[in-house]
């Protein structure tokens, strides 16, 4: 019996080796992939600026390579945002969507906040932890180049949103959005929002969850992930 194909989609400023630990817990389960977005981890880039059309048109191109007509979406951060417009734009290719930890009210104000907090030198000094992750995630452009192009893509962002309440209802396949109670930058009520807004939803707040993918139980949300595709 074939096994589903269920496909990682990465944060900004992630790369796909951050589901790693998840994948041994899943690979009875499905076919799994985990693809790098342009300009993230060893994959170079046209030089083309950072947009989620762009992330989504990365994906459609990766199951055209690998001959997957249609795939199951677990989706990180802005992995879950991609996955959604994927759901507007490429409809025959989804069949569902497990999003974690997204981000969806953006608007001028929150965009300019968050871009704020990503100037290279200041973060050189003010997480010099981070940065050396970031160093060693993003080897093909350098993680000075990634962390500029993203917070040019979240000022668009917040300009353009690229979800928007009245176009949720075209979602017409099974979605579960998920958000931790202690996320600080995801809140309980912008997902509900969006739940509220999607035909076939549903939403799950996970307790004592904080945003970073890396501090989550990966038993909880594998058992979840399970259950959501069985």
């Amino acid at each position: 019996m074939n096994k589903p194909h269920l496909i990682f989609l990465h944060g900004a400023l992630g790369a796909k080796t951050q589901f790693d630990r998840f994948m041994p817990l899943l690979k009875d389960h499905f076919e799994i992939h985990a693809i790098n977005f342009e300009g993230h981890g060893d994959r170079d880039y046209s030089g083309r600026p950072f947009r989620i059309s762009g992330f989504a048109d990365n994906v459609v191109e990766y199951m055209d390579q690998k001959g997957i007509a249609k795939a199951d979406f677990f989706g990180y951060s802005m992995g879950g945002y991609v996955a959604l417009v994927l759901a507007l734009r490429n409809k025959d290719r989804i069949k569902r969507i497990f999003t974690l930890s997204t981000k969806f009210g953006w608007d001028p104000e929150y965009a300019t906040k968050e871009a704020r907090m990503l100037d290279v030198r200041d973060m050189q000094s003010r997480v010099p932890d981070f940065v050396k992750i970031l160093e060693e995630r993003h080897t093909a452009i350098g993680w000075q180049t990634n962390v500029k192009a993203t917070a040019e893509m979240m000022l668009d962002l917040g300009e353009n949103p690229e979800l928007l309440l009245y176009t949720l209802p075209e979602i017409n396949v099974p979605v579960r959005l998920t958000v931790g109670d202690s996320d600080k930058m995801v809140t309980i009520e912008e997902t509900a929002a969006i739940f509220r807004n999607i035909r076939f939803a549903q939403m799950e707040v996970f307790p004592g969850t904080q945003h970073p993918i890396e501090k989550i139980n990966s038993e909880m949300l594998t058992s979840r992930i399970r259950e959501f595709f069985k």
